[in-house]
């Protein structure tokens, strides 16, 4: 599910976890001014702009988001919101590397049929950050405009790694927002 955000919201979860935003896998940006962090500890986080109409989201995409749809549904909620695709930017963050993140045959199952996922599998271990690059490139992203972070945090001590550190960890960030009114630049 995908939650829109407004200038409402500026403020939703920055002293305790949102009860509002509990159960959503993504935001849609609508506002300038308005900002979203969105945490990991391994799984890859997907933050798309639109640099023409001024709108965003992020989608955490672990398998089971991946699986679900999350980066097809943020991009569908932003094409809904007018964005061209074509417009658009879209980053990967760092997350576990496909050599490190190793899964059971229904993982495969889920993902059997999604962009890039033949190509993601290695044996038991599976590339997501692979998948969200087909995915966004086959929703009609540009090649050029999808930055996929070649950092594993399972591999990298400068990040937090829930499977590293058996689910002793902190997390991983991530911040996505229009700054200024409409027409002035910066993301």
């Amino acid at each position: 599910a995908v939650a829109p955000l407004t200038r409402e919201d500026r403020g939703e979860g920055s002293h305790a976890p949102s009860e509002r935003l509990r159960g959503f896998d993504a935001v849609l940006l609508r506002d300038t001014e308005t900002f979203a962090l969105s945490l990991s500890a391994d799984c890859p986080l997907v933050l798309i702009a639109d640099p023409v109409r001024r709108r965003g989201g992020v989608a955490h995409a672990g398998w089971r988001g991946t699986a679900a749809g999350v980066v097809e549904t943020l991009l569908d909620s932003l094409q809904t919101d007018g964005t061209d695709l074509a417009d658009c930017y879209a980053a990967i963050s760092p997350g576990i590397g496909g050599e490190r993140f190793q899964v059971g045959s229904e993982v495969f199952e889920a993902m059997n049929g999604r962009p890039g996922a033949a190509e993601a599998q290695d044996g038991d271990r599976l590339d997501l950050r692979a998948i969200h690059r087909a995915t966004l490139i086959d929703a009609g992203l540009a090649a050029d405009r999808v930055t996929t972070s070649p950092i594993c945090s399972f591999e990298d001590p400068r990040f937090f790694s829930h499977r590293r550190d058996d689910g002793q960890t902190g997390r991983n960030g991530a911040l996505i927002g229009w700054r200024g009114a409409a027409g002035s630049p910066g993301l």
